[in-house]
Parts: C-alpha cells; structure tokens; sequence
C-alpha cells in the first residue's frame, strides 16, 4: 500500500487522517480519534469532508472505504453530531460519486452511526456496540435523523434501536434482521476491502450508476439535516412531583402528573370525545412550546377504548392531534386495552405494553370504517408480515 501524494487541492496536513491507495481504485480513510475518550471534534469532522472532497477528484477512484481506530468510529453526542452537519461532513458522504463502505471495528455513536448509516455499504464487528439515542449527552433523534436511519435499515428496526433497545452489539442487530455484514472484529477491516476489491472489478460508471441507485433517498436527507439544540438542556431544572394545571384542563378529561424530570403523564378520564380531542390538542401544543419544561408526553387512559365513545371520525381526528406534537408521545396499553385502543396507541411515537396483556384488533375489520383506518396505521407501524397477521388473526 501506497499513500496517494498528488492532489487537485492539497488540504492542510492532517496527522488524525490517513489517506491510502490500496490499488486498483480502492482508496482508505482512516481516522485515528473516535474512541469514546476522543469524540468527533469540528477540526476533525471538517478535516474528513475535505478529505472525502479530495478523494473524489482522483482519477482512479472506484471505491472508498471509510476507517476508524480500533476502539470507536467517528463518536459523540449531540454537540459532535452538530459538529458533522456544520461541517457537512454527512452531506460530503452521501455525495461521493462511487460506493463508500464503512468498516466499524470499535463502538460508534453520534455521528458515527449517521455516516455509517449514509455510507452505501457497512461491516461492522460483533462487539462493536453501536448506540444513537443518548438523552444524557443531549442527543434525541430529530424528524429528519430518524427518517434517515429509517430509510438505511427500515421502518421497524429505526423505531426498535432509537427508542428502545438503544444500545446493541452488533451481533445482537444481526439477529434482530439488520442485513449488514456482521463478522469478527479482525476481520472487519479483511473483509471490507473483499467487498472494495470485488466492487473495483466493475467499471467507474458502473459504479456511479450504483452509487445513484443505492444514494438516491439517502442524499436527500443528508442535505436535509441541521443542527439541533441539545435536549434537556436544563434537565436539573425540569419539574417533579405535581403539576398545576389549568383550571379547565384539570377539572376536564385529562387528569396531568410529573412522574420524574421532563415526563408529562396525561390521563383520560371519561367524556366526550370531541371535547377531549381538543384539550389533549391545547396541551400538546403548550407542552411542546419554546420554554416548556416538558421533553416527553406519556398518554394513558381509563377507558377500554382509550378514547370514550370512539369513532372512526374521532380516532382521525385524535391521531392529527397527536401528529402535531413537538415532543416525542407514549402511549401506555392497559392489559384489557380494546382493539381501538391498540390502533390509538400506533398514532404515539412507542407504546409501552402490559407483560401479560393480550391484544387483539381482528374485531375491527369487521367495519369496513374501521378497517380503513386500521389496516394503513398498522401496516406503518408494525410492518407488512406483522399487520397481516394482526388485523386477519
């Protein structure tokens, strides 16, 4: 292996950043910060865009192969992902005109799962542990975070890894249906460069044409991305114990409490639907504006049907109330929950269910209105194979 020495435009040096010509068009960035003791820094993230930048004018470009050291790959929190958008160093990856593998040997976090997830190609390690959601460093998905990595590993296994098990080896995603090479940590660097070096027997527009069909949704949403004010800024500050409500808004439907820093716990009590809609959209509103304490709403209910005297209509326009919301919403499901409690529940960003529930929505295909509204909401949710058995069980 050689290091490349000409250049269109030589960067300044650059002792965290290795570039190196394997041959045959197969070319290697390896960065040696990243562990968790090293996050991603601005300099380095703007000296890896300018790096990939610089890469692909080479001539002989066919594959590019993105490394960190032996203990992390690209890390950080919130302030490091900012750190990557600011610079574009994502934007800069998901641009490169032929196929980027990335080779993850150590644990990643931060940044490093958004470029590996914007990468064409990824092998990552058995005991690499790969983490996105840190609400301790101030990192919560945003909108356009979570569309990317739901577009790169799909609908159901974006939900499982952002907002539930938020840590996983990458043996335990393997198992879990992720389809990117999982293999032992010394062979991870080996087998990506197979993967580069059966790639680099194609021709350069071949390879182009496969980096706009692989790219072509990805690119998007990595020129969407911008930065984000870290959550919990004043988590210390965040109210416990009750709250005072609104007059109204407490002698109402919905009974509120704080069970610990930032959670909001909103009950519904009995009434008519219509009125409760609308106080549940004031709340979501005020709870989600610039200033409020609030960081997470968490719905439960009373009532079988979570929704008294529920409707087609009604359930439509309570789930355009909870799309609405700013702050991520959990729905809590009662062992007894009703099918039209479940379906409700598929409106919330997660669901909490009872260990010993069952739950059942075959009772609402039986009304082609129901059905209308619950084979969709379903089908976004749970995906296709498990809506199927769902609503036709």
């Amino acid at each position: 292996m050689t290091t490349k020495e000409a250049s269109p435009d030589p960067i300044s040096p650059v002792s965290a950043i290795g570039i190196v010509d394997l041959g045959d068009g197969v070319f290697t960035l390896r960065s040696a910060a990243g562990g968790s003791d090293r996050p991603l820094t601005p300099e380095l993230a703007g000296q890896l865009a300018q790096a990939i930048d610089r890469v692909a004018r080479y001539d002989a470009i066919k594959v590019l192969l993105l490394e960190g050291s032996g203990h992390g790959f690209l890390n950080g929190g919130r302030r490091e992902c900012n750190a990557a958008i600011k610079q574009r160093l994502l934007p800069a990856l998901a641009a490169f005109p032929y196929p980027v593998i990335a080779a993850v040997r150590g644990d990643v976090s931060g940044p490093g799962v958004l470029a590996a997830a914007i990468c064409d190609f990824i092998v990552c390690s058995r005991e690499a542990r790969l983490c996105y959601t840190q609400p301790e460093a101030g990192l919560v998905p945003s909108v356009t975070e979570d569309s990317l990595l739901a577009e790169r590993f799909g609908r159901l296994n974006a939900t499982d890894f952002l907002y539930h098990a938020t840590s996983a080896t990458g043996a335990e995603l393997h198992a879990r249906g992720w389809t990117c090479a999982v293999v032992e940590a010394a062979q991870v660097e080996p087998h990506a460069r197979r993967v580069a070096a059966s790639l680099a027997a194609k021709s350069q527009d071949s390879l182009r044409l496969l980096k706009q069909h692989l790219a072509r949704r990805v690119c998007e949403l990595a020129e969407a991305l911008s930065e984000v004010e870290p959550a919990f800024p004043d988590a210390d500050a965040a109210p416990s114990g009750a709250v005072h409500t609104p007059p109204a808004m407490a002698a109402g439907c919905l009974e509120l409490e704080t069970p610990a820093g930032g959670v909001l716990l909103v009950r519904i009590r009995d009434g008519d639907a219509a009125a409760l809609t609308d106080d549940l959209r004031g709340l979501i509103e005020k709870a989600g504006a610039d200033g409020s304490p609030y960081r997470v709403l968490v719905l439960a209910s009373e009532h079988p049907d979570f929704l008294p005297r529920a409707s087609p209509d009604a359930v439509r326009a309570l789930a355009a109330a909870l799309r609405g919301s700013a702050l991520p919403l959990v729905a809590l499901l009662a062992p007894g929950a009703s099918g039209k409690a479940w379906l409700i529940g598929q409106f919330c960003d997660s669901a909490v269910y009872a260990a010993q529930g069952t739950y059942c929505a075959a009772d609402l295909m039986r009304d082609p209105a129901w059905a209308g509204l619950a084979a969709p909401a379903f089908a976004a949710r749970l995906g296709g194979r498990a809506a199927r058995e769902t609503v036709l069980a």
